[in-house]
C-alpha cells in the first residue's frame, strides 16, 4: 500500500496541493492525485511516528520552530512498533534523553556490517564506496577515514573553490570581501559540496555532530565571523574534545551568541555559563546546581570580543577589568587562578570530567549508532577518552563492528536526504542556489538557522511531519526542473524491466533494497518504456522508508 501510495504521489501533477490535504500552506487546487500524495505523507508520517524511537525528554524549540505539519510532539519517550517488514530494530534512539524501548521495522533487510557503516559514517554510499571497503576490509577502511589528511580530496576542494572563493581565506582578508553575506554562503556552499562529493566522508559527519554540539545561530554572528568559526570546528573535528571546546569558548562567534560579551562583574550574565555545562559538557543531567551555574558565570567575566576605544571588534578578547577576583567553586571543585586563567583550568577540567564523558560519548554514539551506548561500550569510551577526549580513539570504539552490527535505524535530516541524493544519483550540482531556495529552505534546515542552542534536533518526531517536502524533493532531484542536470541512464534504456530494478537497488542501495520494494517497482515500471519512467522509478524508490531511513 505504502509503495503505490509513493507512485501515486510521484505521478501527481499538484504536490503543493497534496500539503493542503495536511492543514499546510497552500493556495492551489487539491488535483486526485495531488489527495493520494497527502495519503501517502499520512502513511510515511505513520511510519515515523510509530517508529518514534528517537524521541528526547521534551523539546527546548518554540513550537514554531518545527516544520510544517509536525505538530506537538516533543515531549517525552515514546514507543511503537511496525510490522511492515522482515527485520525489526529494536533500542532507544534520539538526540539527548532517555532511551526508551522501541521496536520499528521500515521494510529493511540490511545485514553486511561493511554496509551498515558506510550507511553511518557516509552521507550516501556508492557501489565504489563498498567496493573500496571490501577492498580494504572493514578496519583497514575505517581507519583510512579516521585519518582524513592522508586522503587526496583535490578534486573536491577544487570544486569548492568555483563556488565559494573566500573558502581558504584568512580571517583578516574574510572581513575585507565586500559582502558580508557572500562570505556566510561561500561556507555554507563548501559543506554542502564537501558532504556530497568529498572522499573524507567520516570528517564531514562528525564536524556536523560538533557544529551542532557547539551551536552558533547565524543571526547574532556576522557571516566573517560564523564562516571563521565553522572553519576551526571543522579543522578540530577529529582532534579532541578539549581543543574544540576550548577553541569555541575562545571565538568571538561563541560570545557574541551567548551573550557572554555582556558578561562583566558588575552586571552578570549567565547564558554562556548555563550552557557550558548542560549541552557543552556534563550535560543536563550532569550533577550541577543553579549555584553552580552563577559561580561559573563569575569566572567567566570579562571573557568576551575585542572593544577597541569604543569600537566593537569581530574578535575574541578578555577584559581583566571585568572579571571578577576571588575563588569560586563549580560542582564541588575549587578554582582560585587568576584573571583569565581561572577560566582555562574550568575549560581543562570540565573536558575530562566523567559526567562530560558520559554525556558526550552518549551523544555520539547515539548520533552514529541511532541507539544509547551499553555499559560495555561506555567503559571502552571512558577508556579511549584520555585526558582531553580523543576523539578519533571514541570512534574507533562506537563504529566497532560489534556496536555497528547492532546499530538501529535513524530517520535521515533533510541534509542528510539532500546530501544521499545528489551523491547516489551522480548529479554534477550546477546550482547550489537553486537547492538551497528550493529545499533546504522549505525543509526548514537552512545552517546554523536554529533557534535555541542545542542545534537541530536528530529524532524522527521532529521530521516526520515534512514528508511532502521530503517526496516533492525525490521528484525533483530525478526529473531535473533546473536543479541538477538529469541522471544519465542511457545504459538502463535496453534493460528489462527486472535489470533496471536491480540498478536502482545497487546504486541507491547497495543491493540491499527490501525485495517487497522491487516489486512495487517492477509494478510500476511493466509496459513504460522511455527515460521519465526510468527516473521515476528511482524516485519511487527514494521515496519509501528503506531510503528515507539509514
Amino acid at each position: 500500500m505504502l509503495s503505490r501510495l509513493v507512485e501515486d504521489a510521484l505521478n501527481a501533477s499538484d504536490l503543493e496541493g497534496a500539503e493542503n490535504t495536511l492543514g499546510e500552506s497552500s493556495t492551489r487546487t487539491i488535483s486526485r492525485r495531488g489527495a493520494l500524495a497527502g495519503g501517502l505523507v499520512a502513511a510515511m508520517s505513520a511510519v515515523a511516528g510509530a517508529a518514534s524511537a528517537q524521541s528526547r525528554q521534551g523539546n527546548r524549540g518554540a513550537a514554531g520552530s518545527r516544520p510544517p505539519g509536525t505538530g506537538g510532539m516533543g515531549g517525552g519517550s515514546q514507543h511503537g512498533s511496525l510490522s511492515t517488514g522482515s527485520v525489526t530494530y529494536s533500542g532507544g534512539l534520539g538526540n539527548g534523553g532517555s532511551s526508551v524501548n522501541s521496536s520499528v521495522s521500515v521494510q529493511r533487510s540490511w545485514q553486511d556490517n561493511d554496509i551498515k557503516l558506510l550507511r553511518r559514517i557516509n552521507y550516501g554510499p556508492t557501489p565504489a564506496d563498498l567496493a573500496e571497503i571490501k577492498t580494504l576490509g572493514y578496519s583497514a577502511y575505517l581507519e583510512k577515514q579516521l585519518n582524513p589528511d592522508a586522503i587526496d580530496d583535490s578534486a573536491c576542494e577544487n570544486k569548492v573553490l568555483q563556488f565559494a572563493p573566500t573558502i581558504n581565506l584568512p580571517y583578516a582578508q574574510l572581513k575585507q570581501e565586500q559582502f558580508d553575506w557572500e562570505v556566510r554562503q561561500d561556507w555554507n556552499d563548501a559543506v554542502i559540496l564537501r558532504s556530497i562529493y568529498s572522499k573524507r566522508q567520516l570528517k564531514q559527519r562528525i564536524a556536523e555532530f560538533w557544529n551542532d554540539h557547539l551551536y552558533v545561530d547565524r543571526w547574532k554572528v556576522n557571516g566573517y565571523l560564523m564562516h571563521d568559526y565553522c572553519r576551526k570546528i571543522h579543522s578540530l573535528s577529529l582532534n579532541t574534545f578539549k581543543e574544540l571546546l576550548v577553541a569555541s569558548a575562545n571565538h568571538a562567534a561563541m560570545m557574541l551568541y551567548l551573550d557572554n560579551r555582556a558578561n562583566t562583574a558588575s552586571r552578570i550574565n549567565v547564558n554562556y555559563a548555563r550552557e557550558l555545562l548542560e549541552l557543552h559538557t556534563v550535560g543536563v543531567n550532569g550533577g550541577y546546581t543553579e549555584a553552580d551555574i552563577y559561580q561559573l558565570a563569575d569566572i567567566f567575566t570579562g571573557w568576551g570580543i575585542l572593544n577597541d576605544n569604543g569600537v566593537i571588534q569581530d574578535e575574541f578578547a578578555f577584559h581583566p577589568e571585568w572579571n571578577t577576583p576571588g575563588t569560586f567553586t563549580v560542582m564541588g571543585r575549587t578554582f582560585n587562578q587568576s584573571g583569565k586563567a581561572k577560566g582555562d583550568a574550568v575549560l581543562d577540567w570540565l573536558s575530562n570530567h566523567p559526567k562530560t564523558i558520559a554525556h558526550i560519548g552518549n551523544k555520539m554514539a547515539r548520533f552514529f549508532l541511532g541507539r544509547d551506548a551499553s555499559a560495555a561500550l561506555m567503559t571502552r569510551i571512558t577508556n579511549a577518552w584520555g585526558t582531553s577526549g580523543n576523539i578519533k580513539a571514541v570512534l574507533r570504539e562506537i563504529l566497532a563492528v560489534g556496536e555497528i552490527s547492532t546499530s538501529v535505524p535513524k530517520f535521515k535530516r533533510p541534509n542528510h536526504l539532500i546530501y544521499s541524493s545528489v551523491k547516489q544519483l551522480g548529479s554534477d550540482l550546477v546550482s547550489i542556489w537553486g537547492l538551497w531556495n528550493e529545499h533546504f529552505i522549505p525543509m526548514n534546515m537552512e545552517p546554523h538557522l536554529w533557534n535555541q542552542p542545542d542545534g537541530y534536533p536528530d529524532r524522527v518526531d521532529f521530521w516526520a511531519g515534512g514528508m511532502v517536502r521530503r517526496i516533492r524533493f525525490v521528484q525533483e532531484v530525478n526529473s531535473h526542473w533546473g536543479l541538477l542536470p538529469l541522471i544519465d541512464v542511457t545504459a538502463m534504456r535496453s534493460m528489462d524491466d527486472a535489470a533496471k530494478v536491480t540498478e536502482i537497488n545497487s546504486k541507491m542501495f547497495l543491493g540491499e533494497l527490501p525485495v517487497s520494494d522491487q516489486v512495487w517497482i517492477r509494478r510500476y515500471l511493466k509496459g513504460k518504456t522511455g527515460d521519465v519512467s526510468i527516473r521515476a522509478a528511482f524516485a519511487i524508490a527514494m521515496a519509501g522508508p528503506s531510503y528515507q531511513w539509514y
